[in-house]
């Protein structure tokens, strides 16, 4: 019997029992994959309409898992997801926004710092608004985030998780 146990558990963990590909192919592919990833997310940044600001940090900063956040004030709404790179979109949201908040958020957003030319790529919260025919995007870094983009953050209500104790 242990023989047979020893051998199910090796083609479990190599994942040969339930046709898996070899687990080597993944870690090979991973760059292509971050690759991918990333024109994804700056995509998702870079078509930010009028009135619209966009935001995106990575969760555990895994370029895969990209936390947005869409506030459109235009319709007065928010939008949160964790996109999960060619694979899912979960946990989305749909909320108003007060009057309170949208007109908060049109007066902090032209005041936004300039970026951190130092931030990670994906240490980084991304910030993208347009103004006029240009999108403009701001990084920061997330561990060191100014204090306007966790307001935007709190106006929004989206999910952040910015400086670690």
């Amino acid at each position: 019997m242990k023989p047979k146990f020893i051998l199910c558990l090796a083609l479990v963990l190599s994942g040969g029992l339930f046709g898996c590909s070899d687990i080597a192919q993944h870690s090979v592919a991973a760059p292509k994959q971050d690759e991918g990833a990333k024109e994804y997310f700056k995509d998702y940044l870079g078509n930010c309409d009028t009135n619209e600001v966009r935001c995106l940090w990575f969760l555990q900063d895994n370029l895969d898992i990209g936390m947005v956040m869409t506030i459109n004030l235009n319709k007065e709404s928010v939008f949160t997801a964790r996109e999960v790179y060619n694979w899912a979109e979960q946990g989305s949201q749909i909320r108003q926004l007060s009057d309170s908040q949208k007109l908060n958020l049109e007066k902090i957003i032209g005041d936004l710092p300039a970026s951190d030319k130092n931030a990670e790529y994906n240490k980084s919260v991304f910030i993208s608004l347009r103004n006029g025919s240009q999108v403009k995007i701001f990084q920061y870094k997330r561990q060191n985030v100014p204090a306007i983009i966790q307001r935007i953050y709190d106006l929004g209500g989206g999910y952040f998780e910015g400086s670690k104790p």
